[in-house]
């Protein structure tokens, strides 16, 4: 049932021969079952567009030239759908490999749908026509030189650390430092 959240389109997908295109559930639980239970609407970490399926995604009226700052799943998502629209993207990610912390996650016992997720955000990106340049620091003299019409900065979250005394112990480690 889940997976259908994530991909209302699944079988459909499979069906013409698609699997590349198949959106993963990555049992996340953060917006389906706990939301269920409570009431609320459910949504879907894998599918931002849960519920609003339906609505078609308008096309740019006057397309602009888009640099996305991040290849993160935020940054492929809003790349995609710039992209989708009709915008010309550039996506400029520093680190050699796409999905940003995501990535990590994906590492513990259990959690590879999350590095399936990553992979079916950066395909979609890519059939969608966005340029993706990995390896590459984004720096205000770089973006200027792209002369982009906007800017998405998608640059991922820093870990939290807590004012606790002896929180910077250096026997201390933050979850991406082990993973």
């Amino acid at each position: 049932g889940r997976q259908s959240l994530a991909d209302p389109a699944m079988p459909r997908k499979y069906a013409e021969g698609r699997a590349e295109d198949v959106m993963p559930c990555i049992a996340c639980l953060q917006g389906c079952v706990a939301n269920m239970y409570q009431g609320k609407p459910i949504r879907c970490l894998a599918n931002p567009r849960l519920g609003h399926e339906c609505e078609a995604i308008p096309v740019a009226i006057a397309p602009k030239r888009i640099v996305v700052v991040g290849g993160g799943v935020a940054g492929l998502a809003a790349g995609a759908l710039c992209a989708e629209r009709g915008h010309e993207v550039v996506l400029l990610e520093e680190a050699p490999t796409l999905g940003g912390n995501m990535r990590l996650a994906a590492f513990p016992p259990g959690k590879g749908d999350i590095a399936d997720m990553v992979r079916s955000w950066a395909v979609r990106a890519q059939k969608a026509g966005v340029d993706i340049r990995t390896s590459v620091k984004a720096t205000p003299e770089g973006i200027a030189a792209l002369e982009p019409d906007e800017v998405v900065v998608a640059t991922g979250a820093r870990a939290l650390r807590l004012p606790i005394p002896g929180i910077d112990d250096p026997a201390l480690l933050l979850g991406g430092q082990v993973l």
